[in-house]
């Protein structure tokens, strides 16, 4: 078995492991990130056996996709494409792998299996979340407030910054190394929802909101280099999306860690649905 990345020279080969578009190619979000293909070598040539994609910032990674060709499942195709991510990140020095999974109950006894034989830790049993627009209007946390709208500095909307400056925070987050290709693709979120940190006239930080089939959203990127600046921009987006949808709406979030669990907990408290059948897996990289 070898690993190799998976780009667009090559994506059709793993076009049967990978997220697609209407049109049947492997989406191009999924080329930007760390995506990583298994071949199995033979005389008849490489065959892709699997593959796998995840994205990253500065301090974690999340495993957004794996798959393996049944044939070869249970032969260690998905723990090398693991122990591989773990290698390609460990000179980046990003801390924490985190996997997000919802499965009916059979499969996560297995998911639990796997990713612990892994180095994963599972942080908890339910941490999917959907909470009503209307309960957000109610929820003590996001009280009504005035907040400043500056060009270049203070918390803004997605659809005021420059897209000078989106380009320069990707180039920001596909520093750690030349294999890792993260990108944010600012189009597809929400304008008025999705909120961003301005510092010093650059991007510190970003929630980011993506408009979802059903007229409900998601909560897809939640960065900051201030912990400070969480509670203000999450503050700004909901009221936002209170005010853009409707009370039937819906707002799904997935929390990728322990910490992240919490803090949603804490805001989003009782009018949150947790999802029945869900897991937050956990791995720190450390020797490998």
């Amino acid at each position: 078995m070898k690993i190799i990345p998976v780009n667009r020279e090559n994506a059709e080969m793993f076009a049967g492991f990978l997220p697609r578009n209407e049109e049947g190619v492997v989406d191009s979000d999924v080329l930007d990130s760390l995506t990583l293909g298994c071949v199995d070598e033979s005389e008849e040539g490489n065959i892709a056996v699997g593959a796998m994609f995840a994205w990253y910032t500065p301090f974690s990674s999340v495993i957004e996709w794996l798959a393996v060709s049944e044939p070869f499942r249970r032969k260690g195709v998905g723990s090398l494409l693991i122990k591989t991510l773990k290698q390609v990140l460990a000179p980046a020095d990003i801390g924490e792998i985190h996997v997000v999974s919802c499965s009916d109950e059979g499969e996560l006894e297995v998911l639990d299996s796997f990713f612990g034989s892994n180095g994963f830790v599972t942080n908890e049993k339910n941490s999917s979340y959907s909470v009503k627009v209307s309960d957000l209007k109610n929820n003590e946390f996001f009280t009504r407030q005035k907040l400043p709208k500056l060009p270049m500095e203070g918390i803004v909307s997605l659809g005021e910054v420059p897209e000078i400056l989106t380009k320069k925070f990707n180039a920001y987050l596909s520093r750690p190394h030349d294999f890792i290709h993260s990108k944010i693709d600012f189009s597809e979120f929400c304008p008025r929802c999705s909120t961003l940190k301005l510092k010093d006239g650059e991007i510190s930080g970003c929630v980011l909101i993506k408009p979802l089939e059903s007229d409900s959203v998601s909560l897809s990127w939640l960065y900051t280099s201030t912990p400070g600046d969480v509670m203000p921009m999450l503050n700004r987006s909901f009221n936002a999306v209170s005010a853009e949808y409707s009370d039937e709406s819906r707002v799904h979030i997935a929390a990728v860690n322990s910490a992240s669990l919490k803090l949603l907990k804490k805001i989003i408290g009782d009018s949150a649905v947790a999802g029945a059948n869900s897991r937050v897996y956990s791995c720190v990289l450390g020797v490998l």
